[in-house]
């Protein structure tokens, strides 16, 4: 009797994320990273700027959970019914009882701080 390993089912995940600021672009550069090093995501990108464009997958109800910069009350009320795991990527925290990911400001200053001084400045 032989062994069949089946590969994972690749999970879907939707990117709401502004590509048009360097902020935005840099958080999918590091999710496209994890994405390629673990091969069971895939992901779909949607695009808002004032407007908002949902990928299809999404509408479609064929994704599995979502990444999103929650800037927008509008984008908040189209999120806030699903009930898909939501990680929100803004500082905004519109909808506070979502797990959430955003900078260290204080680390960041005393990181800036500590390489201006090591210089003499």
């Amino acid at each position: 009797m032989a062994l069949t390993i089946r590969p994972r089912p690749k999970r879907q995940v939707a990117l709401l994320i502004e590509t048009s600021i360097a902020y935005g672009r840099g958080l999918l550069h590091g999710i496209v990273r994890f994405a390629r090093e673990h091969e069971t995501w895939a992901t779909c990108l949607g695009e808002y700027r004032g407007g908002l464009m949902l990928p299809d997958e999404l509408s479609d109800g064929k994704c599995d959970g979502v990444i999103a910069r929650i800037e927008s009350p509008k984008l908040a009320r189209i999120l806030a019914p699903m009930k898909l795991p939501i990680v929100d990527v803004s500082k905004f925290r519109l909808l506070p009882h979502l797990p959430f990911v955003d900078a260290d400001d204080d680390a960041i200053a005393r990181l800036a701080f500590s390489h201006f001084t090591e210089r003499g400045f």
